[in-house]
């Protein structure tokens, strides 16, 4: 294993990670601050189909050799979840890595936005064949992987607010080490949209500062 995906994995896998959050909305009396616990989480290895998808065809000679790399042992991330799930039944979730088998349903659900985006922009010729391989859930934005153009192996975040697209980073090594290193921070300039709860009152809690093992805030 590649150093910087082990070194990854062993942020992943600290322990008792933790969010210090401000509270808006709802009724919040006396309680000023909550510490919303979450889970981090590698997902399992990809299928065989899975892997196929990724070795097979003009897609393994596209994709950078350390997305190629990192899919290929382990399918997906999923950072940030809620261990109380909020009043629709639903644990927010800060940034979801998408296995391989749901790329395609991401792409589906950028494409309506994208619709309302002028086709004929010289500057969207890399958009067609991009990998949407990641979302930050419940926002409408998602991180795409380009593929051609002169933002081949760039990671580039897309907001449907204002529709914009920001190079976010140069490659997945570079996206997992910006979205693992000040998580509160992340969460807020993504969009300040993944918000705890309590499991008792309405207040919807904003991350401030993130801990994990034996780490103070």
């Amino acid at each position: 294993m590649s150093d910087w995906i082990e070194t990854i994995c062993q942020w992943i896998e600290r322990p008792n990670p933790r969010f210090r959050c401000q509270g808006v909305g709802g009724s919040q009396g006396d309680q000023s601050e909550f510490i919303a616990r979450v889970s981090n989480f590698l997902h399992s290895p990809p299928s065989q189909a899975e892997r196929e998808r990724l070795t097979g065809g003009d897609l393994a000679d596209l994709l950078p050799k350390d997305f190629l790399e990192f899919y290929s042992r382990f399918n997906g991330v999923t950072l940030y979840q809620d261990l109380i799930l909020n009043a629709h039944g639903f644990a927010a979730t800060g940034i979801y890595i998408a296995p391989i088998a749901e790329w395609e349903n991401l792409r589906e659900e950028l494409q309506l936005w994208l619709d309302f985006i002028d086709d004929e922009d010289d500057d969207l010729d890399w958009l067609e064949s991009a990998i949407a391989f990641a979302e930050v859930p419940n926002s409408g934005n998602y991180f795409l992987l380009a593929l051609r153009g002169d933002k081949r192996g760039k990671v580039v975040y897309f907001s449907h607010d204002g529709f914009e697209f920001e190079e976010y980073a140069d490659g997945l090594t570079e996206f997992l080490v910006k979205v693992t290193s000040n998580p509160a921070k992340v969460l807020y300039e993504l969009g300040c949209y993944t918000r705890y709860t309590d499991g008792k009152t309405d207040i919807q809690w904003i991350p401030e500062a993130y801990a994990a093992g034996n780490d103070d805030f």
